[in-house]
């Protein structure tokens, strides 16, 4: 019996089968296979040699590769530019048929399970080698009995793992019984709660090589020798005894890339490890965790997380073929993807088994969480936040209590569920103030070390600081904006510093290699490039203007503010003019961020004023302070250039400037044509520096700007070593600055109305 199904179905195909008679013959395969035998197969290392020949990224490589295993006529230029690279690689032997493939499908009939009548790619493919399809038959009535929903994500695991205790304790095989999961938020709940129930579950091996310990210290190593033979040597040495060390090695040892270009070979590394995963540990006698439709028969199914977006999975469009190109090769457009996806999941739920939904409202990374579409196609009514009679841990218990005491608090509700459970959370529980006053962290002794960013986090709450800089939960997820603006700084500091530096093709090897799709790679290369370049162009043009100038690019400067508290900040750009003044220089790519020292003494704004500190109490002290800037480098809006303009005006520098003529000339020789072309708002009138919005300063008015930073880094300081991290957000009471409107922990605070601290001008002041 021949089957054609998707690979993460197969085991459990054959177990379904051979559930009555373990000899019975049955082959598994999936549409890959009909591919190698229809069309072309690729060799191994047939990414690698487009990365080498064709100078491609590796997701492009992949992405090329997916798209010319199979035949086509190519009828725009876009698909004859994959035609003709399909030729090459034939040509090359790096794709190629094989009859053995072929014969092997050649006039057969297959039973398809987990594939659509629909499906364009896999009824092309059945053509091509003439095989007759017959679809598996699930039935017309859904089998499922329930769905719960849940305000919170902890609750609905909590609910599920104790269901599961309950199911086992009245004698179902706990290899009966299923988690069906898409998000992988819940497997971190799921590893943290499932200890208090006396169970295991099989986790599929999820955790990457590449988020590990041991491959950041193997790509420092190999960075330094540039081979991946002497950095696993000398890995033995610093990671021999972590748990995953051989089974990194292992991984490495598949991948060969020693005889390639360093450059080469760490991306291909690095993408290739990526798809490697450490190994969980695996139990006899566990629930097993699935994330994809199978066949099963007479089992227990949970589904965790029915949401939209997840059911049915929600297809991103960033593929390389549009639409009509993707039907005209027999691919699969996103649209199909996402109604075959959806077609699947209810043949799923039509399987003769016990199936539990249920989903959350709320969870740490996603403010509101909305049930799936499917739920019309079931016919379900929602059982909200059941509470059950019986509980398999304490643990669970307690949680339950503290969210009924949470209410009887807040809104003096009293359940017959508040009264069951209220003891068995202590008295103390009505103390709590939301001040955290019990972490207990720090000491007058303990020693910090502090940055603008902190400062600017504590200041802006101290909660906030605790948890970023306490608890380290990192909120930070790349973006679009974050890769495009670390491509820009890392074009800028090598440009600056080398006059032959290729700024053309450096920017275009960095766009291909980032980690963004095709269509933003092709926006970059084809909006953003002129800009970018003419950025650089118009920053470089500065320095002639300036006298004898020096740069020391993305410099870190280390002061001591006490015995105990240090001061650390990385400054983009210093100019050092002739050996005698300095001026510091933050780059930034979006257009906030200018010094507003209205909020210095709040402890906000405090990068350039830090700068200034940094500078007068390191070695830079000889040198005379005579600029702090802020260099917005891009923009959105059209860039035009007018007749008697030197550079664009969104690339003149803001910030201070010290009332120093002589200094300034040496920094901008332009001033002396009466207006700076370089820093805004500056001019000058019988050789006195003027500016209409205060940005030219005094000297004692610097001091001043120092100490009020210094004051405010050791005052924080203080109040972090006496654990003060209240929560009381900020408020400036502008458009783009309201209290906790961008905090990426706004989802796990407890912010009070009252607790939010309302920041004034000195004009609000005065009319006060």
């Amino acid at each position: 019996m021949l089957i054609i199904a998707p690979r993460n179905m197969h085991i459990d195909i054959i177990n379904y089968y051979r559930k009555d008679n373990p000899f019975f013959d049955i082959k598994v395969i999936d549409k890959n296979d009909l591919v190698a035998a229809s069309s072309y197969i690729s060799k191994d290392d047939t990414v690698l040699y487009m990365m080498n020949f064709y100078h491609y990224s590796y997701d492009e490589a992949n992405t090329y590769l997916s798209f010319i295993k199979t035949s086509f006529t190519p009828n725009n230029p876009k698909l004859e530019k994959l035609y003709k690279l399909q030729q090459q690689l034939v040509e090359s032997a790096h794709l190629y048929k094989s009859d053995v493939h072929y014969l092997l499908f050649k006039n057969k009939i297959a039973l398809v399970i987990g594939y659509q009548k629909y499906d364009n790619e896999l009824l092309n493919l059945s053509k091509l080698l003439d095989m007759k399809l017959e679809f598996f038959d699930y039935g017309n009535e859904y089998k499922v009995n329930e769905i719960n929903s849940f305000t919170r994500l902890e609750d609905e695991v909590y609910f599920v793992l104790n269901e599961i205790a309950h199911d086992i304790d009245n004698g179902v095989d706990i290899n009966d019984i299923y988690i069906f999961n898409r998000n992988e938020e819940y497997i971190y709940y799921l590893k943290s709660f499932v200890t208090s129930f006396g169970f295991n579950i099989n986790f599929p091996n999820s955790y990457s090589f590449v988020k590990t310990g041991v491959y950041s210290e193997f790509k420092k190593l190999f960075e330094k020798t540039k081979s991946v033979t002497e950095s696993l040597e000398k890995l033995e040495e610093i990671c021999q005894d972590d748990d995953i060390y051989h089974q990194f090695v292992e991984a490495v040892n598949k991948i060969n890339v020693e005889e390639l270009d360093y450059e080469i070979a760490s991306i291909y590394l690095e993408k290739e490890l990526a798809k490697h995963f450490v190994e969980e540990p695996h139990y006899l006698n566990a629930v097993k965790l699935i994330s994809e439709p199978t066949l099963l028969l007479n089992k227990k199914i949970y589904v965790l997380g029915f949401v939209q977006g997840h059911f049915p999975k929600s297809q991103k469009d960033d593929s390389y073929l549009n639409e009509g190109e993707l039907i005209y090769v027999n691919k699969l457009t996103n649209k199909l993807k996402t109604k075959i996806d959806q077609d699947n999941l209810l043949d799923f739920f039509k399987q003769d088994n016990t199936f539990v939904l249920s989903y959350a409202n709320k969870s740490l990374t996603s403010a509101k969480m909305i049930v799936s579409p499917l739920l019309a196609y079931l016919s379900l009514k929602e059982n909200k936040n059941p509470f059950k009679k019986y509980f398999y841990s304490e643990d669970v218990l307690k949680y339950i209590a503290c969210s009924l005491k949470d209410l009887n608090v807040l809104y003096k509700e009293k359940s017959s569920k508040y009264f069951a459970t209220k003891d068995l959370v202590e008295s103390t529980y009505n103390s709590f103030d939301n001040s955290f006053k019990g972490a207990h962290v720090f000491n007058k002794n303990s020693p910090l070390r502090l940055s603008t960013t902190q400062l600017t986090d504590y200041a802006s709450c101290p909660f906030k600081y605790y948890l970023g800089n306490v608890l380290e939960l990192d909120p930070f997820e790349e973006t679009i904006d974050s890769i495009f603006g670390n491509i820009v700084h890392h074009l800028l500091e090598k440009s600056l510093t080398n006059d032959k530096y290729d700024v053309s093709s450096n920017y275009d090897k960095l766009v291909n290699e980032s980690n963004v799709s095709e269509e933003i790679k092709i926006l970059w290369s084809l909006n953003l490039k002129d800009q970018i370049m003419n950025m650089i162009k118009y920053i470089k043009l500065h320095n002639r203007y300036m006298k004898n100038p020096s740069f020391e690019l993305e410099k870190r400067i280390d002061i001591k503010l006490n015995e105990l508290t240090l001061l650390t900040g990385r400054i983009d750009k210093m100019v050092i003019l002739d050996n005698k003044s300095l001026v510091m220089i933050d780059y930034k790519t979006g257009s906030s961020g200018d010094f507003d020292e209205t909020y210095l003494k709040d402890g906000l704004s405090s990068q350039l004023p830090t700068y200034a500190l940094l500078a007068k109490e390191s070695e830079y002290c000889k040198y005379s302070l005579s600029g702090l800037y802020i260099n917005h480098i891009y923009t959105s809006k059209e860039v035009e250039l007018k007749e008697d303009e030197l550079i664009p005006k969104y690339l003149r520098l803001s910030g201070k400037s010290l009332d120093d003529y002589s200094s300034f000339f040496n920094f901008d020789s332009t001033i002396a044509s009466g207006k700076s072309s370089f820093v805004a708002s500056i001019s000058l009138k019988e050789e006195v520096l003027q500016s209409k919005n205060n940005s030219v300063i005094s000297k004692e008015k610097l001091d001043e700007y120092i100490k009020v930073v210094k004051d405010k880094y050791l005052e924080v300081s203080e109040l972090i070593r006496a654990n003060r991290f209240d929560i009381s957000p900020c408020d400036k009471g502008k458009p783009n600055s309201r209290a906790c409107q961008y905090c990426s922990y706004r989802d796990i605070c407890y912010v009070r109305a009252n607790q939010v601290r309302y920041l004034s001008s000195p004009k609000e002041e005065e009319n006060e």
